[in-house]
C-alpha cells in the first residue's frame, strides 16, 4: 500500500503560503501608494509669459511681453492707490461733517439770561426769551398732569432771541416748563379748566350752512370739550345786517338749550354794506365770561372786518377791547379778508379760511 507522499504535501503548502504572502505585500504597496496618488502637489505660480520657453529664442518678442508685463503690475498699482485715496477721502469727510454737526447743531448753546412767558389769552401757548452767548441748541420740557412734551430750539446766531410755541396740556393742571442750555431754568405755570365759547354766526345769508350742521357741530364740540374734562358754557350769537343788533344768547352746558337756541337765530337779508361785524364784536366782548375762564370766540363771517364802520379808529377800539378782556378770537373768513383782520386777533388769536370752519371745531384740539 502506497501513501501520499508528504514531501510533496508540504511544498505544496508552502508554495501556497508563499503565493499569499506575495499577494499581501503586493496589496499593502499598492495601499500606501493610493494616498500619495489621490493627494495633489501644490500648484506653483505660473511663471511669467516673458519666461516662456518660447520666446527664448526670439528677443523683441520677449522685450515686448515684458513692457505688457510691467504696464500691467503699473496699472494694478495704480488702481489700489486710488481705491486707498477714495476710501480715506470718504472717510475724512465723515470725520469733518460730524465735527461741524458737534460745533453748531450739537452743541449746547450758552446763554446770559432764559425768561418763559405764558400767554394771556392761550394758556398752553409759550413765549421763550434768551440772551445767546454762544449759538447752539435748547431742549425745552414741559410737563402738565400725565401729558409730558419735549422739543429743541435751535439759534444759529449770538443775541437777543425769542420762539413762539404751543404744548399739549391737561386742562386744571399746572404746566412745569424746564429750559435746559448752558444753564438749567424751570418754572410753573396755572391753567385753569373752565372755558366758555361763544359762536358768532353771520345770518344774512350769504353762507350756505344749515341749522342742523351748526347744531351738529356744536354739539361735537361740546362733546371734546367734556372728554377734555373742561367746564364748559356755549353761546350761540347770530348777526346780520346793518341796522340790526346781534341775537345774543345766554351761556348754557345744556345741548337742548344750544339747539333751541341755534334754531331761534333769524336769518337777515343781506346788505351791500355786510354784516355789522364790530359792532358785534364789541357786545361779545362784554358778555358775562366766566371770572378766570378760557374765552373763545369763533367768528363765521365773508364779510370783512369794517363791514358798515370804515373807520379805523373803531377797529383799534374794537381790537382793545378784546385784549383787555382776554378774548381767544378765532375768525373764519375768506381769504381776502386776512388783513382786514389782522389787528383783531392780534398775536393770540388765528385766522382761517372759512371752509375750514367744520375742521376747527370737529377735528382741532380745544386746548389749542
Amino acid at each position: 500500500m502506497s501513501s501520499p507522499p508528504p514531501e510533496r504535501s508540504k511544498k505544496s503548502s508552502s508554495a501556497k503560503t508563499g503565493g499569499e504572502s506575495s499577494q499581501n505585500k503586493k496589496s499593502q504597496d499598492q495601499a500606501e501608494k493610493k494616498p500619495a496618488e489621490q493627494a495633489s502637489p501644490p500648484k506653483m505660480p505660473e511663471p511669467l509669459l516673458s519666461e516662456s520657453p518660447a520666446l527664448a529664442g526670439n528677443p523683441r518678442a520677449k522685450a515686448f511681453v515684458e513692457r505688457l508685463e510691467d504696464d500691467q503690475r503699473r496699472f494694478t498699482l495704480k488702481h489700489h492707490v486710488m481705491l486707498g485715496v477714495l476710501i480715506c477721502t470718504v472717510v475724512l469727510t465723515l470725520i469733518i461733517l460730524m465735527k461741524i454737526q458737534r460745533s453748531t447743531a450739537g452743541r449746547i448753546a450758552r446763554v446770559d439770561t432764559i425768561r418763559v412767558n405764558q400767554s394771556p389769552i392761550n394758556q398752553g401757548r409759550f413765549t421763550l426769551s434768551l440772551n445767546i452767548i454762544e449759538p447752539g441748541a435748547v431742549q425745552v420740557f414741559t410737563t402738565s398732569g400725565t401729558v409730558k412734551s419735549e422739543h429743541v430750539e435751535r439759534f444759529a446766531v449770538a443775541g437777543e432771541a425769542t420762539r413762539q410755541f404751543d404744548i399739549p396740556y391737561k386742562a386744571g393742571q399746572p404746566i412745569i416748563v424746564k429750559v435746559q442750555a448752558s444753564h438749567s431754568f424751570e418754572e410753573r405755570f396755572t391753567t385753569t379748566d373752565q372755558i366758555d365759547v361763544v359762536v358768532m354766526f353771520d345770518r344774512s345769508g350769504a353762507i350756505t350752512l344749515s341749522d342742523q350742521r351748526l347744531v351738529e357741530l356744536i354739539k361735537t364740540l361740546c362733546g371734546r370739550m367734556y372728554k377734555a374734562e373742561m367746564k364748559y358754557r356755549v353761546s350761540p350769537v347770530g348777526f346780520g345786517a346793518t341796522g340790526n343788533e346781534p341775537q345774543i344768547f345766554a351761556f348754557t352746558d345744556n345741548p337742548d338749550d344750544l339747539e333751541r337756541g341755534i334754531m331761534n337765530l333769524q336769518s337777515t337779508e343781506a346788505s351791500r354794506a355786510g354784516a355789522p361785524v364790530l359792532r358785534s364784536l364789541e357786545m361779545v366782548a362784554r358778555m358775562p365770561f366766566a371770572e378766570g375762564a378760557i374765552r373763545r370766540v369763533y367768528l363765521v363771517t365773508d364779510s370783512p372786518a369794517n363791514a358798515g364802520s370804515h373807520s379805523e379808529k373803531a377797529i383799534a377800539g374794537v381790537a382793545s377791547l378784546i385784549e383787555k378782556f382776554r378774548i381767544d378770537l378765532r375768525v373764519f373768513s375768506l381769504g381776502q379778508n386776512a388783513a382786514g383782520y389782522a389787528e383783531l386777533i392780534g398775536p393770540d388769536g388765528r385766522f382761517t379760511t372759512i371752509d375750514k370752519f367744520d375742521e376747527a371745531l370737529e377735528g382741532a384740539s380745544v386746548l389749542q
